[in-house]
């Protein structure tokens, strides 16, 4: 078997890129080896952003001002006039000064005085009226009525 130049000139390419990718190869493996062992990896940990839920307090204005930002919701508003909001405040001294009185002659600056109401009666302040509806020992049941609107409300008073 004769070898000619030219298959001799090939083989010796042959050669040496088969030398040249068996010292990529052993290169890259060396590669791999270093570099894995070089990085390393830990646990995933959760670390959640709200402050309420555990997250960085300082994290708290930014998210409200993103949330507020986001906000396209507007609120009704409602105008009263100052003779609305006096009819209210004017409907409310009136209550309480309906339920001081009542207070006061139901209970008395030493306790209960039920000796001063009569079970079945009726007592007017402006356009509420109150009826003692029963009177026991232990109890006492009384029905606030509005005359102008029809309401009625019965309240039960435990009495010690």
């Amino acid at each position: 078997m004769v070898i000619s130049l030219k298959q001799l000139q090939l083989i010796k390419i042959l050669i040496k890129k088969g030398f040249t990718m068996l010292l990529l190869k052993a290169i890259f493996f060396i590669f791999i080896l270093v570099v894995s062992h070089i990085t390393s990896a830990s646990e995933i940990i959760y670390e959640p952003l709200n402050p309420t839920f555990g997250g960085n307090p300082l994290n708290g204005s930014f998210l409200l001002g993103k949330a507020q930002s986001q906000n396209d919701h507007q609120e009704d508003s409602i105008t009263t006039s100052a003779l609305e909001r006096f009819n209210e405040t004017l409907e409310r001294n009136i209550l309480n000064g309906l339920a001081r009185e009542f207070t006061n002659l139901a209970f008395g600056e030493e306790g209960f005085a039920g000796q001063d109401l009569i079970e079945g009666a009726q007592y007017r302040y402006g356009a509420f009226v109150l009826q003692v509806l029963s009177l026991s020992s232990d109890t006492m049941q009384i029905k606030i009525t509005n005359t102008d609107t029809g309401d009625e409300t019965t309240i039960e008073i435990p009495l010690f």
